[in-house]
């Protein structure tokens, strides 16, 4: 372990790493590769299996609420709830009122998160792939009916 610190504290020191602490986790990543913390944010909920489905959900379903997010992901409430204030606190997601209930859309470019998962978590790139596809089509779809 203390050998594993001292390279990272000599890259990071070097700059050739940047951290970010959360809590009580640290994230690092390659320095200069994304420009903008919005990319540190989203890197940081992709490397979270549940943040990340939730994401996915979000940008699948279109307006979900908190109640679809719960059947779902089969997880509890509170548990959801818990997500959801992440991903608004990293300003990934915004939430409207829909009479009683609450609604969740993406807040940042979808293209955005995507490019990002394509070029650094191609593992997730993998297994997203063909719901994103999906995604993607719907999204396209919905642009040139508006456009025309």
């Amino acid at each position: 372990m203390g050998t594993i610190q001292y390279h990272i504290n000599y890259l990071t020191n070097t700059k050739k790493l940047t951290s970010i602490r959360r809590g009580l986790k640290k994230f690092y990543f390659v320095d200069g590769v994304i420009c903008s913390i919005n990319g540190y944010n989203i890197l940081q909920i992709l490397s979270q299996d549940t943040a990340r489905e939730i994401l996915l959900l979000i940008i699948e379903k279109q307006n979900p609420t908190q109640s679809d997010l719960i059947r779902q992901t089969g997880m509890s409430g509170a548990g959801v709830n818990w997500h959801l204030k992440r991903l608004l606190e990293f300003k990934l997601i915004s939430e409207s009122r829909s009479g009683k209930y609450k609604r969740y859309r993406l807040a940042t470019d979808s293209k955005t998160i995507i490019e990002i998962i394509k070029n650094y978590s191609p593992g997730i790139w993998d297994r997203w792939n063909g719901r994103l596809t999906d995604v993607l089509l719907f999204l396209s779809e919905g642009i040139t009916h508006d456009n025309t």
